[in-house]
């Protein structure tokens, strides 16, 4: 018979209910904290600021084109994070910021 390779045996860490409580407790308020921090909304004036767009115009795309946005009251507000997603999934097309009637006339 071969060799028996030997193991080390498991760690076993034994804790009452109480103290693995806490350590629960304590991993989910880092963990909120920290998603607390990535997360940035933005107004009107700041989603305007972003997009380099008219209040108008980002009302439109909250209407017509999926752009992500949550309703406060009568205002809007825009996680950040999305509102850049959004824009970097938008497929660029050639002309597209022309007005159609011009792109007709050339």
């Amino acid at each position: 018979m071969g060799a028996v390779e030997k193991k080390p045996a498991d760690k076993v860490a034994l804790y009452s209910g109480d103290e693995l409580g806490a350590i629960v407790e304590d991993a989910i308020r880092r963990a909120l904290a920290l998603n607390d921090q990535s997360i940035e909304y933005l107004d009107m004036e700041g989603a305007c600021a972003l997009l380099k767009a008219h209040s108008r115009t980002v009302r439109t795309w909250v209407a017509e084109q999926n752009l992500p946005a949550l309703r406060a009251g009568s205002e809007y507000r825009f996680r950040k994070d999305r509102v850049i997603a959004w824009l970097e999934s938008r497929p660029a097309k050639p002309g597209g910021h022309l007005n159609p009637a011009k792109r007709a006339k050339k």
